[in-house]
């Protein structure tokens, strides 16, 4: 006979299925956007950027990558691989050219991309479908196009020699170049690309030229159990109002849900320093707990900086906010000095670790970068970080209260269902609440801290890179769901909730 469950047993059991039950819908709508029929960007968001990763896997396959970094931009001579370009690409046809091919002089035209500006050159050759082969005399750029010249006295035609995606290149000596080339993305180590690339390779994984699905299941499986963690030990924490507050803004912002599959962005690895800060500040009285939330600081910002700096401040800040958050609180209550060091020793060690694993990723990517780790750093300050934080005109310069006022205009809603020109509103209604609450004399300082430190992280990115932001505003709205959007709401459903009662 079976043995029945305890009261105890069936609580557990409830949980882990209530567990499973909030991660499978997170993943049902990272992947397929089911809540929000508003999200038109949802199919085709940063798919530009994707193609790093499933460029280097196909890269891979037909062994054109030193496998160095991990990741890299497929090109043939009909441009990048599963770009806007896919595989349904036509050759231009205007008044001037059919098909690609000139209507009046020798001249053959190409999308410009790095295969073509690698092969379609002076000095070698191109042979068409039907066997014949010119010598290149010259190319040119003209706009998103590679204008390629041919000795020949007469123009050609696409009836006569062929369609030119059938058209191959031939080097000096006449031996025919590669298919395709792979233009490495060196600006980060790309650890996420080697990743994927080993799941192709040692497990079968193929992906198959427009269809990710697999690999998008699993980014969306990994960002949906990461807040679901995130809002479990929220919830230990602070009580179900503030973790429904974060599962509902997790499961209906539409810049989360975007980047939640993206292989390139990997959303999860943002949140999981967080998930480890919150989790250190929860069981900070244990020094064993202490000693492996350490470890995992440095792990998972080596994981994060391995796959990118982007938004790295919000992300380094984002670990440690619970703990500061933990901390003002003590010294504004006057908590016992003994927790008050052990907050401060807390914060200080984890600040330490995550920055050791910023560096410890920085060294690794600087020895890949240049000749010896030094000439690496240099490469990496100067034509990386620069970059990022100056935006991509390096002449251009705004300023901060712009770059701020900007993203408080919001160009999407901010979850479904609530426009976004309503985001300044619900930024002021929590500072309203709390001159109200601090002049009747029954102000929440756990609140109000919980605002500022989370405001602070959310915006720490738009002052560190405040020309990139001010060019990246497609993507950069993302950082105010760092918990500073969910403490916002927190804050005015609990003050609807007392109204309700009668407690204002």
């Amino acid at each position: 006979m079976s043995r029945t469950l305890s009261i105890k047993e069936r609580r557990t059991v409830k949980k882990i299925l209530f567990f499973i039950g909030l991660t499978i819908i997170l993943t049902i709508n990272y992947m397929y956007n089911f809540m929000d029929s508003q999200n038109n960007a949802f199919n085709d968001f940063q798919a530009d950027s994707e193609t790093l990763v499933t460029g280097i896997i196909f890269a891979d396959c037909r062994e054109l990558d030193n496998m160095q970094y991990g990741l890299g931009r497929y090109y043939t001579k009909s441009g990048p691989l599963m770009s806007r370009y896919g595989t349904n690409y036509t050759y231009l046809t205007d008044e001037n050219w059919t098909l690609g091919y000139s209507n009046y002089t020798a001249q053959l035209i190409f999308d410009k991309n790095y295969y073509t500006q690698t092969y379609a050159v002076e000095g070698n050759f191109i042979k068409f479908a039907t066997g014949e082969i010119f010598p290149i005399i010259s190319s040119m750029e003209d706009d998103e196009y590679l204008v390629v010249s041919l000795a020949s006295d007469e123009p050609l035609n696409v009836s006569q020699y062929g369609s030119l995606s059938e058209t191959a290149f031939l080097d000096q000596e006449g031996r025919k170049l590669p298919d395709s080339a792979v233009e490495i993305y060196k600006s980060q180590y790309g650890l996420q690309g080697k990743v994927f690339r080993f799941m192709a390779n040692s497990l079968g994984m193929e992906i198959q030229e427009g269809d990710k699905t697999v690999y998008h299941l699993i980014c969306s499986v990994l960002t949906g159990l990461t807040f679901v963690m995130l809002v479990w030990l929220i919830r230990i924490k602070y009580g179900n109002l503030l973790a429904s507050c974060f599962y509902i803004t997790f499961l209906l912002s539409p810049w989360v849900v975007n980047f939640a599959k993206n292989l390139y962005w990997v959303e999860f690895t943002w949140f999981i320093p967080m998930l480890v800060g919150l989790f250190c500040s929860i069981y900070i009285d244990n020094k064993k707990w202490r000693a492996i939330s350490y470890i995992a600081a440095y792990t998972s910002i080596l994981i994060k900086s391995l796959c990118g700096y982007e938004y790295i401040s919000t992300i380094m800040l984002g670990m440690t906010s619970f703990l500061v958050t933990d901390i003002i609180y003590m010294l504004i209550s006057h908590t016992d000095k003994r927790k008050i060091g052990i907050a401060f020793r807390t914060f200080f060690l984890t600040s330490l670790f995550a920055l050791a694993g910023f560096i410890t990723a920085f060294i690794i990517h600087a020895y890949y970068r240049g000749e010896g780790i030094w000439q690496g750093i240099q490469y990496i300050i100067l034509e990386d970080a620069i970059r990022r934080t100056r935006g991509i005109d390096n002449t251009v310069d705004v300023s901060l209260w712009y770059v701020l006022g900007r993203y408080f205009q919001f160009q999407t809603e901010i979850i479904t269902g609530i426009p976004g020109n309503l985001f300044v509103i619900i930024c002021t209604i929590p500072i309203c609440i709390f001159i109200y609450e601090y002049v009747t004399g029954k102000i929440n300082w756990k609140d109000v801290i919980l605002y500022g430190v989370f405001f602070l992280t959310s915006i720490s990115w738009f002052c560190l890179a405040k020309n990139h932001a001010y060019v990246h505003t497609h993507m950069n709205y993302v950082l105010w769901y760092f918990g500073y959007i969910q403490i916002c709401i927190y804050v005015i459903v609990k003050r609807f909730a007392k109204f309700c009662k009668g407690k204002a």
